[in-house]
This record gives structure tokens, C-alpha cells and sequence, in this order.
């Protein structure tokens, strides 16, 4: 989800790397792959959890004094 996210804010093909293999450490990009889907989807989160607390405000009023 979050690299097809990142695959439509930039028009050039998203590097894929195919999972590390048992023993082996994964490679940089495999890493760098990995944190860019993470901040992807960490971002998506946080743009729900604005629009939810913006909706939230909305809704609420201040009590009467």
C-alpha cells in the first residue's frame, strides 16, 4: 500500500528488491525499502488522525461559564 502510495507521488518506477535470503543479511535498498514503506504508512496514519481530530473539534463546543 504505502509503496504504491509513493509510486504515485513519483512517476518513476519504485526499485522492488526480492526478500534477503536466510543467513544473509538484506541489502541497503532492501532496507531503504523497507523505512520508505514505514514512513509512508506512518504518514498515512497521521493524516487520519489529523482529519479525525479536526472532524472531532468540529463537532465538540466549549461548555457555558
Amino acid at each position: 500500500m504505502a509503496i504504491d502510495l509513493l509510486a504515485s507521488l513519483n512517476p518513476r518506477p519504485i526499485h522492488r528488491p526480492p526478500p534477503a535470503l536466510p543467513g544473509r543479511p538484506p541489502c541497503i535498498s532492501h532496507l531503504a525499502s523497507r523505512i520508505v514503506q514505514q514512513l509512508c504508512s506512518l504518514a498515512a496514519a497521521a493524516s487520519v488522525m489529523r482529519s479525525h481530530l479536526a472532524a472531532n473539534a468540529a463537532t465538540q463546543t466549549l461548555p457555558c461559564r
